[in-house]
């Protein structure tokens, strides 16, 4: 806070101060007061009216320059209020009790709200893991429609996962697995769509470990594998295949299906975003690989795209170190 604006707002103040000063020093002289006793009362009066600026100036500036350089340097600004000292001043009481009172009634609105999207997910939770039953006995009673059955628990999967994203609480538990374990399982849950559309598998070196959760890593690679067989062409053959370099594993999954526009590369882990070859398939939500980056990265790892159009598609998901995730 600068002086010559707080004298600007005090301007008020100083004109009146002044003018009293003035009359009252117009009724001494007018009753032939001694003029030493008018002198000394001049300057008693302009010393007190300066002392008394010089003081409310720099008790305010005190304050509110700290509270600048906390809001400053303060990444959680609705911290704020917690941090600073309550004003000795009167406007600066009020404004201290209205920051205090409006994060208080935020905080509570945020409150409110993290208790509705916790008791939402608790219900997707639960409805997919209730849905889940009658879906397994179907799958078995309908062989003819596994297909659509597959593509419904699919999307049930997406659900479930799409409600953990979208929560503070992350119910991942990071431990040393298996990839080999990992991809095979996933194999396995898709052998029948695999088998019907006569897709040749090659693994390679898969036999390492990593440091990640196996039920989110499993839907990751799921949702990879699943647009492999869906944008497939003639003679569709998925590679996956890792390996270690400076500490670091990477996960490859290349297919040789209808691949990606280059121009659209960049926005496939876009939420909702479907492309060219999205828009051919009319069950395409967009969801599966948005949902996938989302989970690699609060897991720490990083996932990669690079795809020719009409050749090939390959993503890879790279692991970190595993001191990372011991120091975690």
């Amino acid at each position: 806070m600068k002086f010559s604006s707080y004298l600007r707002d005090k301007l008020v103040e100083i004109i009146i101060f002044l003018s009293f000063g003035l009359i009252f020093s117009a009724i001494l002289f007018a009753l032939e007061s001694d003029p030493v006793a008018l002198i000394a009362f001049a300057v008693l009066f302009i010393a007190s009216g300066t002392s008394l600026i010089l003081y409310g100036f720099f008790r305010r500036r005190n304050f509110y320059q700290k509270t600048a350089k906390i809001l400053t340097e303060l990444d959680k600004k609705y911290l704020l209020s917690e941090l600073i000292d309550e004003p000795t001043f009167l406007e600066g009481k009020f404004f201290y009790d209205a920051i205090w009172q409006t994060n208080k009634s935020m905080r509570e609105h945020v409150a409110a709200s993290k208790r509705q999207m916790r008791d939402f997910r608790d219900y997707i939770e639960l409805w997919v893991h209730e849905v889940k039953t009658p879906l397994s006995g179907l799958s078995l009673s309908a062989k003819t429609e596994h297909a659509y059955i597959s593509e419904i628990e699919n999307y049930i999967e997406q659900a479930l996962f799409y409600s953990k994203i979208t929560t503070a609480e992350k119910d991942y538990i990071i431990k040393p697995i298996n990839l080999e374990k990992i991809v095979n399982e996933v194999i396995k849950n898709n052998k029948n769509a695999l088998i019907e559309n006569k897709i040749k598998i090659e693994l390679e070196s898969l036999d390492r470990k990593v440091h990640s959760d196996s039920k989110w890593l499993s839907f990751i690679v799921n949702q990879i594998i699943l647009n492999a067989i869906k944008y497939r062409k003639k003679s569709p053959r998925i590679s996956i295949a890792a390996k270690t370099e400076q500490g670091r594993t990477t996960l490859t999954i290349t297919d040789n299906g209808i691949g990606i526009k280059k121009s659209e590369l960049r926005h496939v882990f876009k939420k909702g975003f479907t492309g060219t070859n999205g828009r051919t398939q009319k069950s395409s939500t967009g969801m599966g690989l948005f949902i996938a980056k989302q989970l690699a990265e609060d897991l720490g790892h990083k996932i990669s795209i690079h795809s020719t159009e009409n050749h090939s598609t390959t993503l890879t998901l790279t692991f970190p170190q595993t001191d990372f995730f011991k120091t975690l």
